[in-house]
């Protein structure tokens, strides 16, 4: 069964996973589409209540979805969900001390 998540704890993780090119994680990056479609999936047009109205623009939400998988294509394949930025570096020793 699927968890069901409030519209406040979509666009809380939307914020939180929001800086993904800034800290250049695919990982983050990925997390930020699955919860962008979540949004997308579930959002209402205008919500209102006694003292505010909210609401939030879809197109935007699309707009950083689509900015979010460029990221993760442009990234190179097997990393670890860093960006690929500290890959993993093998060291030799085959003349150590001769």
């Amino acid at each position: 069964m699927a968890t069901i998540y409030t519209l406040a704890e979509i666009e809380s993780q939307l914020a939180d996973l929001a800086d993904f090119e800034e800290v250049n994680s695919v990982s983050r990056a990925k997390s930020f589409v699955t919860w962008a479609r979540r949004w997308l999936i579930q959002y209402p047009r205008r919500q209102e209540d006694e003292l505010s109205v909210l609401e939030m623009d879809p197109q935007s939400v699309r707009s950083l979805l689509a900015q979010a998988e460029l990221f993760i294509s442009q990234s190179p394949p097997g990393g670890s969900g860093s960006g690929g930025s500290a890959g993993v570096r093998y060291s030799s020793f085959e003349n150590f001390r001769d």
